[in-house]
């Protein structure tokens, strides 16, 4: 992290943090926060992305592109962190909600980095 970190803290435009119901509760089970994942996002650390995504991630950092980082939670869950091109928002979300069948457009809960438990309502948990 230390290598790859060390000049994009300033460089990513982070916009807002929101976060979709299930990458919520997933945390929550994980008995972690988000702010430990945006904190290695925003500096640069993809966490487990391959060779060819870690390049083009350098490649969209420096175009003002998107950016995409995955990380594996404790319980082994992967979530995603993407940050839109327009630094309109950083989103963390459950990989499935990209990949399951079409669907509505997935709801979006905003959250405070200043809250150290985050909780989703019980009827989104699974979204």
């Amino acid at each position: 992290m230390e290598e790859q970190g060390r000049h994009y803290a300033c460089t990513l435009c982070p916009g807002p943090h929101v976060a979709t119901p299930g990458a919520l509760g997933a945390l929550e089970e994980a008995a972690q926060t988000p702010g430990e994942f945006l904190a290695r996002h925003a500096l640069g650390d993809w966490g487990e992305l391959d060779e060819n995504d870690r390049q083009e991630n350098e490649f969209s950092l420096a175009r003002g592109f998107r950016l995409l980082s995955a990380y594996n939670l404790s319980n082994g869950t992967r979530i995603w962190v993407i940050t839109e091109a327009d630094c309109s928002a950083t989103t963390l979300l459950l990989p499935s909600i990209l990949t399951a069948p079409k669907q509505a457009t997935p709801q979006r809960c905003l959250f405070f980095l200043l809250h150290s438990r985050l909780r989703a309502p019980p009827d989104l948990r699974k979204t």
